[in-house]
């Protein structure tokens, strides 16, 4: 499937496409993996995400943003800070939900944020999680299936861990000098890669998202409807060898309107073991099995270094 706003790969996700052991799952295994290999991310088409529940979603971030900073503050997490609520000097600020899918965790931060309740966010946000965990799964299994070490699969996605962070982008002053020749654009979020597994992005209708290609140029990514962008992770990196490079991707804003996105990040809550067999073409294995938090808390003390050189680091062989 073609996206004529955007090169890098679409893939289609509808539910009757990625039935398991049939001919359009092997295909799209493969197709995921080629995209990952490639681009470090690509287009997921998903329709389960309906356009109501889509737009609830969305109404609720806008709400939550506009919280007092008092009450905003209260989402800290003092192990993992990027975690929680954070503000950047760009004209950004993040809000983090750690362990999206467990039970009681959706009505915790609607508690922290609305001590008198608030019901329809809870409803709105757990049928969204839910749905969004499946398709990470999803992407994870065909990813696994692919590189043929399948038997790895079930012990890694058992012990995955979601964060859903939202992230609000006001828009720039009118008098916000340029730091760029693209039409008055500014940076919303510096150049970065995640440090998860792989990341599930969705956005509102205002653009934004840039992913930097091979050949250094910045691409714009536009959404068509019932769309997320996959993100490949830093201990995706890892976990394949380095042949899955993870995804550089920044934000640009302009123009007058807020700009709101949201992604699932995938954690895994203990070890994240690299498959012990010789289904790479450049084996033996570069890396060795990780802590997959430890890692985090290295990545954080060693944020100005780049992506393959904090990995490589932290657990290659």
């Amino acid at each position: 499937m073609e996206n004529k706003d955007s090169p890098i790969p679409v893939i289609d996700f509808s539910e009757e496409i990625v039935k398991t052991s049939t001919t359009s799952w092997f295909s799209r295994c493969n197709h995921v993996r080629e995209a990952l290999e490639e681009f470090g991310c690509f287009m997921a088409i998903y329709d389960s995400v309906s356009t109501e529940i889509r737009n609830q979603v969305f109404q609720s971030l806008k709400e939550i943003f506009n919280l007092p900073t008092e009450t905003k503050m209260k989402n800290m997490n003092s192990d993992m800070p990027y975690f929680g609520y954070i503000r950047f000097p760009e004209l950004h600020e993040t809000m983090g939900l750690f362990n999206a899918t467990a039970p009681g965790a959706i009505q915790s931060f609607a508690d922290l944020m609305w001590p008198s309740g608030n019901r329809e966010f809870c409803e709105i946000f757990d049928t969204y999680t839910k749905k969004v965990s499946k398709l990470n799964s999803t992407i994870t299994r065909m990813v696994f299936e692919s590189y043929g070490v399948e038997e790895y699969y079930d012990s890694h996605i058992n012990s995955t861990a979601y964060l859903l962070r939202a992230s609000g982008y006001k828009p720039p002053p009118s008098n916000e000098i340029s730091i760029t020749e693209e039409n008055e654009k500014i940076v919303g979020a510096l150049p970065h890669t995640d440090a998860d597994f792989i990341t599930i992005l969705e956005q509102n209708d205002i653009q934004g998202l840039e992913i930097k290609a091979k050949d250094d140029k910045w691409i714009p990514i536009h959404f068509p409807p019932s769309s997320f962008v996959v993100l490949a992770g830093d201990a995706l990196l890892a976990w394949s060898n380095g042949r899955i490079r993870p995804c550089l991707h920044r934000v640009m804003i302009e123009g007058k309107e807020e700009r709101y996105s949201i992604g699932m990040f995938s954690f895994n809550n203990g070890t994240i073991e690299i498959p012990n067999k010789p289904y790479y073409p450049d084996y033996p294995l570069k890396f060795k099995s990780f802590d997959h938090f430890a890692f985090i808390r290295f990545r954080i003390e060693n944020i100005t270094l780049p992506a393959e050189d904090r990995i490589k680091m932290f657990c290659g062989v």
